[in-house]
């Protein structure tokens, strides 16, 4: 989630594409420090890139099979990664230039089926994971110990996430179902049912989830083409998002907060002494940036709903977006095999 400011409209312009995959780009990381980003795909390989001057840094290997998600540590000094070979694996980028060192730290084996979805908690000593085999678990991923296994959903998981502060855990599963579960206890705090399921008609998988950054709401997307926003405390959804095409693949959105800053000029009663004085009046508003599989990326407004603009990224299927968090880039991946990079400007 980018938090900086960017003077006037936001506009995002084509920077570099990088190419070297052999397979679809399923994700793309900025690193908390921003100085790398990294990219899983389904060749079974992660690729570290440079943010000062977008070289490849290093290629991590080790996986036998595609890259479903990853995720860096907070420090940045960790890359956790999940993968269809039903591990989990933990690098170190910062010892990409070390020949004589592996970044890999270890490997954590518990699930049965593809590890869809992990996330680092905000301390950064924990990692949720979760799986096509319908499991949830909660790692001390330093000790390489499960601390807790959580019968989920009747189906796969999709997505997890921790909330701010850590006590909380969200999953999304292909059940339709969203569920928030408490981290110490593993007990299931409560299910988010969407409308449509709740009335009875078919359900429709749910393939993200996140909270968003203040903690207050959760952020979810479903194939049937909907982006919802959920007061989970009232168990309500509180808005909806839809224009982006999204039937078949899970897809990765990201947020971007962008501070404009406007210039005013006041003045006294006209008096042969009047000084006109300047006055800047800044404001904030949140997007949300929707991978689509019509080859786009939609951007809406947080708060009303209306794509702004459409960002032509990819050939094929738009996987995932993420945004560093200094507001200077924007990263997508999708079914061609490419990252783009674009540059947050106004």
């Amino acid at each position: 989630m980018g938090t900086g400011t960017v003077n006037g409209p936001v506009q995002f312009i084509p920077f570099c594409i990088l190419n070297g995959h052999t397979g679809s780009v399923n994700r793309v990381k900025f690193s908390p420090d921003c100085r790398f980003l990294a990219s899983g795909s389904s060749d079974a390989t992660i690729r570290i890139w440079s943010t000062i001057d977008w070289r490849l840094v290093n290629i991590l290997e080790g996986h036998t099979s595609g890259i479903s998600d990853i995720d860096w540590s907070p420090n940045s000094e960790l890359l956790a990664s999940a993968a269809d070979d039903r591990t989990v694996r933990i690098w170190s980028p910062l010892s990409l230039s070390s020949q004589a060192r592996s970044p890999l730290r270890r490997t954590l084996n518990r699930h049965t089926h593809h590890v869809t979805s992990l996330r680092f908690n905000r301390r950064g000593n924990l990692i949720v994971t979760g799986s096509r085999d319908e499991n949830i678990i909660i790692w001390d991923y330093k000790h390489a110990k499960d601390l807790k296994t959580l019968t989920a959903h009747s189906d796969p998981i999709s997505a997890v996430d921790f909330s701010r502060d850590g006590t909380i855990i969200v999953s999304g599963s292909q059940d339709g179902l969203i569920r928030l579960w408490d981290t110490g206890s593993g007990q299931c705090l409560k299910t988010l049912v969407p409308t449509n399921l709740a009335k009875g008609y078919q359900k429709n998988p749910v393939m993200f989830v996140q909270f968003v950054p203040n903690g207050k709401y959760i952020i979810s997307s479903t194939l049937d083409g909907y982006i919802r926003l959920w007061d989970y405390m009232n168990d309500k959804v509180i808005k909806t998002y839809r224009g982006h095409v999204n039937t078949k693949y899970s897809s990765t959105p990201s947020l971007l907060n962008v501070t404009t800053s406007l210039s005013t000029e006041t003045s006294a009663p006209s008096t042969p002494t009047t000084h006109t004085s300047v006055a800047n009046v800044s404001t904030t508003t949140s997007y949300l940036i929707q991978p689509s599989e019509d080859g786009f990326i939609y951007v809406f407004d947080l708060q009303t709903k209306k794509v702004v603009t459409q960002v032509k990224a990819h050939t094929d299927v738009v996987l995932a977006t993420d945004v560093d968090a200094e507001n200077r880039y924007m990263a997508s991946c999708g079914l061609d095999g490419t990252v783009s990079v674009f540059k947050i400007s106004s």
